[in-house]
């Protein structure tokens, strides 16, 4: 863990980088890439726990907007190079709009950048996503919603010839029922869940395959941030009851009745194949 990280003995102790489902040396770039991904989160992470401490907010509890400054920030400490909003062209590339069916003059891409070895681009589209292990329940919506953008972002760099990596990063929010969180029996339960949504997303993703070339690869990288213990110790003031919020429930009723035991980020990618 590098020192750079203000936060990096809880992050030492805290994160790790899930990589069951990618297989590096079948991506352009793979092993590249897995660095890449592995520091953003770090630093992603870094950041909402340095809010934490300093203000007693994490960002990424919240929406796709509120969490986006954090996400930017965080690329910015590992590449000079990179744009937010960034807009496409998509005239000629036979991609229409849902609801009209007409052409897509234009689309936006939530970040680009280029590593900072200038050696690969990303283009990167944020979703949010719960998983409420409680109800075994995926927010599949977001995640279909996501592989469209980044089919979509595909179609024109394989047009246009552009080797570049498509990344889907899906702040995910694993949340479970409090009475269910420090019921010992199911706390067992709860060290596998990592896996099991790594397993469910694949599951997800190898369902587009038809809709991805053989000219294409696909890989999914999960950034784990682990607040069971963190819970455990201080569950009045944990970042956790926050979760009530993200989720968007208005009834009160909900407040203070969930808690977040994983954050995960995880990356859902497309490239070429290795030459």
């Amino acid at each position: 863990m590098a020192s750079e990280f203000k936060n990096s003995k809880f992050l030492q102790k805290h994160y790790y980088l899930l990589d069951s489902h990618y297989k590096s040396d079948s991506l352009d770039k793979g092993r590249k890439f897995k660095p890449f991904f592995d520091e953003l989160c770090q630093h992603i992470f870094d950041i909402n726990l340095t809010m934490l401490q300093g203000i007693e907010d994490f960002p990424l509890l919240y929406s796709e907007e509120k969490s986006y400054s954090s996400i930017a920030a965080a690329i910015n400490n590992i590449t000079p190079y990179h744009i937010s909003e960034w807009t496409i062209d998509c005239r000629g590339y036979g991609i229409a709009d849902k609801e009209s069916g007409k052409e897509k003059k234009t689309r936006k891409v939530d970040f680009w950048c280029r590593s900072k070895d200038k050696d690969f681009d990303v283009w990167m589209e944020l979703k949010a996503l719960r998983f409420y292990v409680s109800k075994d329940e995926l927010d599949t919506d977001s995640i279909h919603k996501a592989f469209e953008q980044i089919l979509e972002i595909h179609k024109i760099n394989k047009q246009d010839r552009i080797q570049d990596h498509k990344l889907v990063l899906l702040n995910t929010k694993v949340i479970c029922d409090k009475e269910d969180f420090f019921d010992k029996s199911y706390q067992k339960s709860l060290e596998k869940v990592p896996q099991i949504l790594a397993k469910k997303l694949d599951e997800e993703y190898g369902k587009i395959n038809d809709e991805i070339t053989k000219e294409a690869q696909k890989g999914l990288l999960l950034g784990v941030l682990d607040l069971r213990e963190q819970i455990q110790k201080d569950i009045k003031n944990d970042i956790c009851y926050r979760i009530d919020y993200a989720n968007g429930l208005e009834n009160k009723s909900f407040f203070g009745k969930l808690v977040a035991p994983y954050i995960i980020l995880a990356g859902l990618v497309i490239t070429n194949p290795r030459d």
